[in-house]
């Protein structure tokens, strides 16, 4: 037979290797955020080890070094399934939430960017609306951005002005004369159609033509009258200098009164530029300015 203190002594480093072990456990559920299962564990343990008993009292209570360790047992394995649905239960409503705010939050890129027109021709007083279509219609479009390659020419802004879910409306405002190209890019780095943009002061071309037209008349004149002073005495070739020279004075004379500048309703001074004239000026002749008894701008018309 086995000795009875030998038996106790191997008794007691079993108790004490598994309630080591069991409170290591415990300790790294603890740890990983099994709490209450890692304190269940941990107190198993504890109550395995018989220097539990050696530091307590247990002298009225002859088996406490059994029960206790069964008792802390059983309620494990009666709570920890229930504590563990509730925990997983948990787990699900916070992934679902999770979940649900994702999508919510998940923004839709810009797949396509496109311009219906490819070229516009556009005079320096005016401007002009241009459709952009966007691909998915519920893409988002608060990062994008309206480019052009000379904003001292022309500037794309956006308008809204349609109500297409898949459109917006942008404006081409134009600046001065010259060419430019207009675009929209995504902050995915998609990139639309350019449209040609070419600004005209039509004002300006109507005056440069009527100028030419009159400059081709008084070249008209001169050779009629160089015609007429070749074929006639020098007395008579002399009145007709005469009156080529008139001739010549008066197209020059209506070159000149045909000339568009601006006043303002109330100013005694016409300009040249209607920036100096001021944002109440408008157009009206050199002759009809003359007529009306005002006199040339200092700083422009000097």
């Amino acid at each position: 037979m086995i000795n009875t203190s030998v038996f106790n002594i191997i008794l007691r480093t079993i108790r004490n290797i598994v309630g080591g072990l069991f409170c290591f456990v415990g300790l790294c559920g603890v740890i990983t955020g099994s709490v209450i299962s890692g304190l269940f564990v941990i107190l198993l343990g504890i109550t395995l080890l018989p220097i539990l008993y050696e530091k307590i009292n247990f002298s009225k209570f002859k088996y406490a070094s059994i029960i206790l360790p069964v008792s802390c047992f059983v309620l494990f394995v009666i709570f920890m399934p229930k504590n563990n649905s509730e925990v997983t239960e948990t787990n699900d409503v916070i992934e679902t939430s999770t979940t649900v705010i994702s999508q919510e939050d998940r923004k839709i890129e810009i797949e396509s960017l496109s311009f219906e027109e490819t070229e516009i021709e556009l005079d320096i007083k005016e401007t002009k609306n241009i459709t952009l279509g966007i691909l998915p219609e519920d893409a988002d479009i608060n990062d994008l951005e309206y480019c052009t390659t000379d904003s001292k020419i022309a500037v794309l802004e956006r308008t809204d002005i349609t109500s297409e879910r898949n459109k917006i409306t942008l404006q081409v405002k134009p600046y001065t004369e010259g060419t430019c190209e207009v675009f929209a890019k995504s902050s995915n780095g998609i990139i639309s159609n350019k449209v040609n943009v070419k600004i005209v002061d039509n004002e300006r071309i109507q005056a440069e033509e009527q100028t030419r037209k009159l400059a081709e008349q008084n070249a008209i004149t001169q050779n009629i009258n160089k015609t007429d002073s070749d074929s006639n005495s020098g007395t008579k070739n002399v009145s007709n200098s005469t009156q080529t020279n008139s001739n010549v004075s008066t197209v020059v004379s209506t070159v000149n009164n045909s000339k568009t500048v601006y006043r303002t309703p109330k100013g005694k001074r016409y300009h040249y530029d209607s920036n100096c004239g001021g944002k109440n000026s408008y157009k009206i002749t050199l002759d009809l300015a003359k007529s009306a008894g005002l006199t040339p701008c200092k700083k422009c018309a000097a």
